[in-house]
């Protein structure tokens, strides 16, 4: 049962008295401790201070921790470091991949396949186009595509010209797609040939035809770009399934240190990725940047793969490396634990397992 009191899980009040604001909760005992509601008081109590030493910070350099917490954290509690190039950006590591491996198989589907060195020349000839487009560091860019050589082309040639990546699926309701893409603000949007019509009309943006594969012949110079690691690279969108959709922002540095000298799991240009995760979900991420950072190998998957699809992909293409959703994980072990046989690392996540 709940606290005597508690209509919500957790319940916050804020209170103007003569002496100041005086914040306090109230919680379901079911769900939370004592200690834990006042951790988040106290976190909420740093957070205000934060903002009123330093009213000109962004929000995500406002501080919540208490010197304690962070001493814990750094100290006490942090497990083994692993050095990752953090001032990188993800199109920078990408061409040192390309040069280092311009012969290995970058991107293979159903129905082609691309070394490094003709996906480097696809992508410095659409990013050129781009910053003809007028695209400047940071801004944000729309993409929507079906999974295909083309898609991963996008997502490159915007990160390179400086952009930040914003995938809308195409298969969403005009009403969704139109309201994500009012949402992000996005002034650029690229989709491949026959997906243009996807964009509502009356947008007031700029659009670019992503082409198709074959035409670029050998990699352009781009000019020098303003470009760090702490630019945001790619906006991710919330579910909304309690609400309207929430944009979440992340930087190149955050995408680096997943895929680059991690500690959880070692990535060699050997590993073969199986992406098969929707490209506006953040496992997508650790799927292409994993292999294409790394020089890997990255298999693409059509939408809503079966379980049959993803064990044909993983003995025909010879995968390495998967990530599925907690729910498809039960399933394939109930029903074809078989299907697993061959990968060296199997990643699952996104709910209970």
């Amino acid at each position: 049962s709940r606290s005597p009191g508690t209509i919500f899980d957790l319940h916050f009040f804020m209170v103007e008295r003569k002496e100041g604001w005086r914040a306090s909760c109230d919680y379901s005992t079911e769900l939370f401790t004592r200690t834990s509601a006042d951790r988040m008081l106290g976190h909420y109590k740093r957070l205000l201070e934060d903002i009123s030493e330093h009213p000109e910070r962004n929000i995500d350099e406002l501080e919540i921790l208490t010197e304690r917490e962070k001493s814990q954290l750094l100290n006490e509690w942090s497990g083994t470091k692993s050095d990752y190039p953090r001032d990188a950006t993800i199109g920078g590591l990408f061409i040192e991949t390309a040069k280092r491996f311009p012969d290995r198989v970058a991107i293979e589907s159903k129905d082609s396949k691309l070394v490094y060195k003709q996906v480097h020349a696809e992508v410095t000839d659409l990013a050129a186009k781009l910053l003809e487009s007028g695209v400047k560091s940071g801004e944000l860019v729309a993409i929507s595509a079906a999974p295909s050589p083309e898609m991963i082309i996008g997502f490159l040639a915007i990160l390179l010209a400086g952009g930040c990546c914003v995938p809308i699926d195409p298969t969403y309701p005009a009403d969704r797609f139109a309201m994500l893409l009012e949402e992000s603000g996005a002034k650029l949007g690229l989709a491949t040939e026959g997906l243009e019509k996807v964009y509502p009309q009356g947008w007031s943006g700029k659009f670019v035809t992503i082409p198709s594969v074959g035409k670029a012949v050998s990699p352009l110079e781009l000019p020098s770009i303003p470009l760090t690691a702490g630019h945001p690279a790619h906006l991710l969108f919330t579910s909304g399934s309690t609400g309207r959709p929430k944009g979440v922002l992340l930087p190149h540095r955050g995408v680096v240190r997943l895929v680059k000298n991690s500690n959880f799991m070692p990535i060699t240009h050997e590993d073969v990725f199986l992406q098969a995760a929707p490209v506006s979900f953040d496992a997508s991420l650790l799927e292409i940047w994993g292999a294409l950072l790394n020089g890997g190998k990255l298999v693409l998957m059509p939408d809503g793969p079966g379980l049959e699809d993803i064990a044909t992909a993983v003995r025909d293409h010879g995968v390495t490396t998967m990530w599925l959703t907690s729910g498809l994980f039960q399933l394939m072990m109930d029903e074809h634990p078989e299907y697993l046989k061959g990968l060296k690392y199997l990643l699952a996540g996104g709910d209970v397992l």
